[in-house]
């Protein structure tokens, strides 16, 4: 199967002829080699953690060479069913997995912009690390040391298909729309370091879905790639090719 087009807009040579957020298709090998799948990308999508105060979500866009790996972890203490906004953490995050690799080195993104992390998989258990956690994700891990030397995490079910991405809000209100282009501009609309679970991707703006910490309404409509925190460059090239 040849994939001239793919080859020659990727920088480093690889190509993709994969599509989802699972594992990566069965096909034959290339006339010139280098059907190597990402090992590890069929099994690392999903949901991990022990239940709804401590949630990390994967999923993975799996090429024939890399895969773009995207998730969010959101965890917080309750008391008497409300939350302490001192412990909401929430963040997304993203990065490329290579072929035989067991981690990946990730661009994270909260309420205070960017910073660095890893995730590593070990079977059906993910290691998170972030070298410079938020202070509301530190207090809802009790110390600093947890999550910059990592929380392992158990996976517990299956993400749906629909959700393809996660991103973080940067505008200090974002606004929904009810179409992917023109339409109108509703009043709902959600602050700077909320996280959103991504879908389609429309002419001018993204389906998202808002869901609060701590339950109650989900909030559905569209969104512009302006109010987001921008993706690392690679990473948005490589989803380019393999969700176009």
């Amino acid at each position: 199967m040849k994939c001239s087009t793919y080859r020659s807009a990727w920088l480093m040579g690889v190509f993709f002829t994969a599509v989802g957020c699972g594992a990566p298709s069965a096909e034959e090998p290339d006339a010139e080699g280098g059907s190597q799948a990402v090992s590890g990308s069929a099994t690392l999508a999903g949901v991990y953690g022990e239940g709804d105060q401590e949630t990390l979500e994967v999923v993975v866009a799996a090429g024939r060479v890399d895969a773009v790996v995207q998730g969010r972890l959101r965890a917080y203490a309750s008391s008497n069913g409300v939350v302490d906004q001192t412990t909401a953490c929430q963040l997304s995050f993203s990065g490329v997995l290579g072929a035989g690799q067991n981690a990946v080195q990730l661009d994270v993104a909260d309420v205070r912009g960017e910073s660095q992390g890893e995730l590593r998989l070990d079977g059906g258990k993910v290691t998170l690390v972030l070298h410079d956690p938020s202070p509301a994700c530190e207090n809802a891990y009790f110390r600093a040391g947890d999550l910059r030397e990592g929380i392992t995490l158990a996976r517990r079910g299956a993400l749906p298909s629909s959700v393809i991405g996660y991103r973080t809000v940067q505008s200090d209100r974002a606004y929904f729309y009810d179409a992917s282009s023109g339409g109108t501009r509703r009043n709902a609309y959600i602050v700077k370091g909320d996280t959103v679970e991504v879908g389609s991707r429309g002419e001018e703006r993204m389906n998202a879905t808002f869901s609060p910490l701590g339950g109650g309404r989900r909030t559905t409509g569209f969104l512009g790639e302006e109010d987001f925190v921008p993706l690392p460059r690679g990473v948005e090239q490589l989803l380019g090719l393999i969700q176009p």
